[in-house]
């Protein structure tokens, strides 16, 4: 980009009988204001979708949710998908979704020690580590895809894109896939699975999501 030129030069350049240059158009271009406007939409109200049969809902409060994924075993690689949804209504065409903000509550993941029963009082260890993945959706058209640096606990995740501008939007459809790596060397019980034990070892918080739209 050119130095900056002062208006006053810049008008000396179009007055009446001048003929301004190659290079003095270039000059007018780069002082000109030619920033992007951009606008927020925040989800709130809006909540995680779940299938009943993959995960039992603990609590809902405006757009947070706690919920803890059903599973019949502890042991090996399991992936469980949460989804959200946004109305095409709620979109405008030529817009790019340049970010989006989610507060997230994860359980904790390495080896824990985990009380199974009090009376007798017994307890295990299992290993559990979690991977997450976003998908995001312009209808059925997957536009984004990408792996989220998490950690244990709360936690506000900001991520940005940089993808083309959508002349249409169809409905924005985020999926977020969880991947659960459990071992356990002593398999739980069944009664396990319905216990309070089990919840609080998997307990997981979903906040509203908040996009950020950039007009281009």
């Amino acid at each position: 980009m050119s130095a900056k030129i002062a208006k006053t030069a810049l008008k000396e350049y179009f007055k009446s009988g001048k003929r301004p240059n190659e290079e003095q158009f270039h000059q007018l271009i780069d002082c000109s204001y030619n920033e992007d406007v951009a606008y927020t939409s925040f989800v709130s109200g809006y909540h995680v979708l779940v299938n009943s049969e993959e995960a039992r809902i603990i609590r809902r409060q405006g757009g947070d949710t706690m919920l803890v994924p059903v599973f019949k075993n502890l042991n090996g690689q399991i992936t469980r998908i949460y989804n959200y949804s946004l109305p095409a209504c709620n979109l405008g065409a030529d817009l790019q979704l340049s970010k989006i903000e989610w507060n997230l509550q994860l359980p904790p993941m390495g080896p824990l020690e985990v009380v199974e029963s009090e009376s007798p009082p017994t307890r295990k260890t299992i290993h559990l580590e979690i991977g997450i993945r976003m998908d995001i959706f312009n209808g059925y058209e997957k536009i984004i895809s990408q792996n989220l640096e998490i950690k244990t606990g709360k936690q506000a995740i900001e991520v940005k894109f940089d993808p083309k501008p959508q002349e249409n939007w169809h409905g924005l459809s985020v999926d977020i896939l969880f991947d659960y790596n459990m071992k356990v060397p002593i398999p739980f019980p069944s009664s396990f699975y319905q216990s309070e034990a089990y919840n609080k070892l998997l307990l997981t918080g979903f906040g509203g999501l908040g996009f950020t739209f950039s007009s281009r």
